[in-house]
Formats: C-alpha cells, structure tokens, sequence
C-alpha cells in the first residue's frame, strides 16, 4: 500500500535535518521516486527531471548506500535495486528498512528480522526481537516482548547484544548517546554501554548534535549540553535541529534562527520555515509564498511558490498547487525553473532520511522492521499423536472420559463428525492447541408419541457410556502472527509424518490422509489447522 499520509503541512514532516555521524553533510540525492499521476506508477528522476528508472513501482525509497528499497506494482514482496533500476537483492521481503551503514533489516514471511549485507549475505537473525532499528553509530535497537511491556536493547553488527532490553522508546545513537524512556515515561541519555549518563529529567528528548540535544520539559522546549545542563532555557514551543543552529518560533508567531547557546542567528520574521541542513538556503514563507533564505536571513529567491522543499544538493522542489499533494517541478539554487510541476511524490518517502539524521521521530518510513516468526517447531512438537494427553487412549469409554475430565453427559456431542475439546494449551502467543474426542456418545431410538390429536414418530438420544470415541482431535488455532500461516504450518505436519496416501483441496480447504503406519488426516482450514487421529472425518 502507498504510503500517501494525511499531513499537517510540509512542515511536520521535514523539519528534520542534522549531521552524519561526524560529518557536516548530509548525503546529496541525485534520484527521486515520482510519478506522473496520482497514485501511479513510480519511476526515478534525476536532478534534470529526467527519467532514470522507468516507472514501475509500487513503492519506492530514496537510495542509501547505492541501494533503494522497492517494490513493483502488483506485487507484495520487496527487494533492493541499483541506481540501474536492477535489482541487486530480490523482492521477496514481506518488510524491509532502508541500508545504513551499508546494513539494512528485512523479514521473509513467518521468520525473524535478519540482517543483510549489500549483496543480500544474512549476517545474522534476530530470532527473540519483536522489533528492530536501523543501525546508528554501529547499534540497533530491538524490542522483546515481556508479559507487561515492550523493552528495548541494541545489538550490535556482529549480532551480539550489547545493551540488554530494559528501556522504553529509544531513538538510536548520536555522538555516542541516546535518548530512552523509563517506567515513568520520563527520558534520558544512555552511553553505548547502557549506563545512564544523563538522568531521567524531560518529557522527551531527541539525539545530540554537535554536542547539544533539544529536550521538552512541561511542554515546552529547550536545549542541553552534553552535561545535561541547559544552554537554552525551555521557553519554546518550537526548537528544531538544523545542524550548527536551532530554528526556533517566538511568542509572536515568528520563525528564526539561533545558535546552540542561544544567540540569534536569523531574527524571526518568518511565517513558517523548512531547515538549512547542509544547504546554504533554506526555504521560509511569508504569508502564503515560500521563497529561500540564506543563513544572513535575505532571500535568495524571492517568495512566489506555493509549496517548496529544502534543498538536495543543487535542487529543491517546488509547487504552485493549492494543495499539499499536488505536482511539482524542480527549481536551482539561484531560482531558475529547472522542470515545471509535473510530478507526484509521497513527502514521507521523499524525506524519510531526514527523519534518521535528526530523530524527531523514529516511527518513520522503512526505518524499522516487525518480526513475522512464527514459531512452527514449538508447535509441531507439542503434539505426539502416539502419546495423548492425560493418556487417553481410543479404548477408553465415554464414561470413563466424563470422569476423569468431570464432565456432563450434555458435554458430548450427538453427531459423530463432531469433536468434545476438553484440554486447551497456548504453546505460543500465536497459537491454541485444543484437545478433544470426536464421535457421537449417544444412541438414537425412534418412539412414537401423540398430543392427543395424532401421533408422530421422533427421534430420542441415549447417552451411551459404554461407547467409545472415533478418533482423537487435535485443533490448532493461529491468531497474531500465526494468523494466515496455515498452510506453513500444515507443510511442517505432513513434512513430519511422511508422504501423505492422499490428499483432497478445495480452495483453502485442503485433506492429506495417511494411512500406512499411523490412521491419521490432517486438515488445513484459513486460521487452523486439524490433526485427526483414528478414523478418517466423514
């Protein structure tokens, strides 16, 4: 699916540019996803607006590391491509994130994040993570599932866990620290070895940057050293990283531009503001136009767009359409039209890296990955049709079975296709196992009664203790990740025991039957999946 999100403005989504890991660049795009229409195809440009890579996709990524994230049209699997438009690493990733640090995440259908090289090479697998991180600074964040919470670690790129799970929502490393969140929803800053270096002071807090970080305290925004000591009081609504300065809005409304102990750069004049980054020109808006500043705070192109982006490299974009979804062309840094409106793009796509370069928020396009590991094997093995539970066997009577489980008569069913469960177990968060008897524990008798104006013949049932059941069922139930993984795990059953005698499908209803060593049917339904020993279902 399209990532085309509802935004409040260009600004809530690209006020985020800092520097890379002891650079003073950000890395300069020199191909964009676009499309010609609305909700079409994507192709890649170059900065010219040429078309590169013919359009084609689905969905698309900026590329990082000489690699771009894609997934073709009518297709759910993703895979990588070169700037080319070849693709380098299949698409056969139900999820995958963007490369960093020449690393990137991906999960296959029912397996656990695994971590790739550029040639697609799995380094390792994270088999207990229920989520996972782009790298920063050499380690990525994980979560684990715990009975109560969701806790984060890192793992670094040998797959070794460096810091254990025990914090809440981390962002990643920045000059050597990062923020993370306690029980008591207050954040502070960890070292790479997970000792708190900063405590648990603020109501949020983002990654540093040349040695300063924005934190909020009641609402309001300021700025801290490395000491965790203010140089920036929290007076502010707005505060935005932008590599050597901090955008700021004042209490009159207006945008400007100061340093990281507090001296303005660029007096607020501005309605609303984009960010510098490693650009010399930042666009800002006085009343509906959006022009470019340079970092004295004069225009360098003159406010006349509608819509305008930061800088990549050389180009920007730019549009004249009343709305935020709308075409747009390209346009230099000395404001020469390069393209006219034209084409269509995702913004959250379009500058997803800068999310990573600032952290302002980490929940961001192809920046993490969820686990799809689903745990077959724990469940293969909790049944052992040889072996069932309590001993039960298919010589022991109804009235021996409604003993040892306490149960009633009316427990029973009449029609012999009809399974009693009387044990359920969850052998996963993924997976019931119910265990029951099918067969009918009653005896029909035909008698013939009247209501005094005429007799009729119907049917009694007699609880039969003496009679014994058919067959044994066993009935796994698939929900959270289990949900749609039938047929994986009717796969590993018939695996397990052998070429099946027969078999009988019916769209996702499907029957393999065995009947040389052991009576036994296993039938595959959408979320569950049967084994039935003993007599075959009818």
């Amino acid at each position: 699916m399209r990532h085309f999100k509802i935004m409040i403005g260009i600004v809530a989504m690209v006020l985020l540019f800092s520097c890379d890991s002891g650079t003073n660049k950000i890395p300069v795009d020199k191909l964009f996803p676009v499309s010609l229409e609305s909700n079409g195809e994507l192709m890649y440009i170059n900065t010219e607006g040429k078309i590169v890579i013919n359009p084609q996709f689905e969905e698309a990524s900026l590329f990082t590391n000489g690699l771009a994230l894609v997934r073709l049209s009518g297709d759910d699997k993703y895979g990588f491509i070169n700037e080319e438009g070849n693709f380098v690493i299949q698409p056969i990733y139900k999820e995958a994130t963007e490369f960093r640090e020449g690393l990137a995440w991906v999960v296959e259908k029912g397996k656990a994040p695994a971590c790739i090289d550029k040639e697609g090479y799995v380094m390792f697998t994270l088999t207990q993570a229920e989520q996972v991180h782009q790298f920063s600074e050499g380690l990525a964040a994980f979560s684990i599932d715990t009975d109560e919470d969701e806790l984060w670690g890192f793992v670094n790129k040998k797959g070794e866990v460096q810091i254990e799970p025990q914090f809440y929502d981390p962002i990643f490393f920045r000059e050597g620290l990062c923020p993370v969140m306690n029980e008591d929803e207050k954040y502070g800053f960890i070292e790479k070895e997970g000792q708190l270096v900063i405590n648990y002071l603020f109501e949020k807090a983002y990654p540093f940057n040349q040695k300063h970080a924005i934190v909020s305290d009641s609402e309001k925004n300021g700025v801290i050293g490395s000491d965790g000591i203010y140089t920036i009081n929290p007076i502010y609504e707005r505060l935005y990283n932008d590599l050597d300065l901090i955008s700021f809005r004042n209490n009159e409304g207006k945008i400007g531009w100061m340093r990281h102990n507090g001296d303005i750069a660029i007096k607020p004049q501005f309605d609303e503001s984009l960010l510098f980054g490693s650009a010399e020109l930042a666009p800002v808006a006085l009343g509906d136009k959006w022009g470019y500043i340079n970092r004295d705070g004069k225009f360098e192109i003159n406010p006349q767009f509608k819509h305008a982006t930061p800088f990549f490299g050389s180009i920007a974009f730019y549009s004249n359409d009343e709305y935020l979804f709308n075409r747009y062309g390209l346009v230099d840094i000395e404001g020469k039209v390069i393209v006219e409106p034209q084409f269509y793009f995702d913004l959250g796509v379009m500058f997803s890296r800068l999310y990573y370069y600032i952290g302002m928020d980490i929940d961001e396009y192809y920046s993490h990955v969820k686990s799809d590991y689903f745990n077959i094997d724990t469940i293969v093995n909790s049944i052992d049709i040889n072996n069932h539970p309590k001993k039960l066997s298919l010589i022991m009577t109804f009235n021996e079975i409604k003993e040892k489980f306490n149960l009633k008569e009316s427990d029973f069913s009449k029609e012999s296709h009809r399974a009693k469960y009387i044990t359920s177990t969850n052998v996963s968060k993924d997976a019931m196992i119910n265990f029951g008897v099918a067969g009918s524990a009653f005896n029909a008798k035909q008698v013939t009664k009247s209501n005094g104006w005429w007799s009729y013949t119907d049917t009694e049932y007699y609880f039969n203790g003496e009679g014994k059941p058919s067959r044994f069922v066993y009935e796994i139930d698939l929900y959270n990740r289990g949900k749609g993984k039938s047929e994986m795990l009717t796969k590993a059953f018939v695996e397990k025991y052998g070429d099946p005698v027969s078999s009988y499908k019916d769209g996702e209803y499907e029957e393999f039957f065995f009947y040389d060593n052991i009576d036994l049917t296993i039938i595959k339904r959408r979320n569950s999946v049967e084994l039935h020993v003993g007599e075959a279902p009818l």
